[in-house]
């Protein structure tokens, strides 16, 4: 019985970080709630942590800042693209395993509402801060995966650039649906058509290669 139920947990995360993970996305999922219904200056720690029935001691246990709150929803969805971006064939080209691992991550349920925090953030310093915080953490993931699809040392300057230039695509086509409601399909194409050709006929005023040299 006891190798059955070893083996029945086995790779699975403690119960105790598991009971942090689920208090942690119940706060965030909370504070994104109040943020959206009220407004995140109308909205304390005090009331984010009452919706969850813990004390505001335990949400700044998790937490440095009342906007934080929301970064695990924006983490769940960018730590997707990764995921897939890493199932995606190795032998396909890269930017297209960025392009249809971002549309297919645009299917998660949490969407709606990391949308409508993206276009609160346009006007909210402190939660952008946080959405590219987020980001920068994407980027470092990225980094990773570009690596081990690549067979290639993740400290060379064409992965940095490369996880850089991917992750931007990503961010820019996220907050141009939220900011101005276009459709994100031709956006992110127009994003990694861009990425594809290097940017080699970049404006001279630039100070970057013109003409390819």
């Amino acid at each position: 019985m006891a190798a059955q139920q070893d083996g029945n947990t086995r790779g699975r995360p403690p119960l105790s970080e598991r009971k942090r993970e689920q208090t942690r996305r119940e706060l965030a999922d909370a504070a994104a709630f109040l943020f959206l219904e009220r407004g995140i200056a109308q909205t304390s720690v005090q009331d984010i942590a009452a919706a969850v029935g813990v004390s505001p001691r335990t949400f700044w246990h998790y937490f440095s800042v009342k906007e934080e709150a929301v970064a695990p929803l924006f983490l769940d969805a960018l730590r997707g693209v990764i995921e897939a971006v890493e199932r995606y064939p190795a032998e396909e080209p890269l930017l297209e395993a960025v392009g249809q691992a971002a549309m297919g991550n645009g299917k998660s349920p949490d969407i709606p509402v990391l949308v409508k925090l993206l276009k609160l953030s346009r006007t909210a310093p402190g939660l952008h801060r946080i959405w590219l915080q987020v980001n920068n953490e994407l980027e470092e993931r990225m980094v990773g995966a570009i690596a081990r699809r690549a067979g290639a040392d993740p400290a060379s300057l064409s992965v940095r650039l490369g996880a850089a230039m991917a992750t931007a695509a990503i961010r820019i086509t996220a907050e141009d649906f939220a900011w101005h409601g276009d459709e994100d399909q031709p956006v992110l194409d127009e994003a990694l058509r861009l990425l594809a050709q290097g940017l080699v006929t970049v404006p001279p005023s630039w100070g970057g290669p013109a003409d390819g040299k």
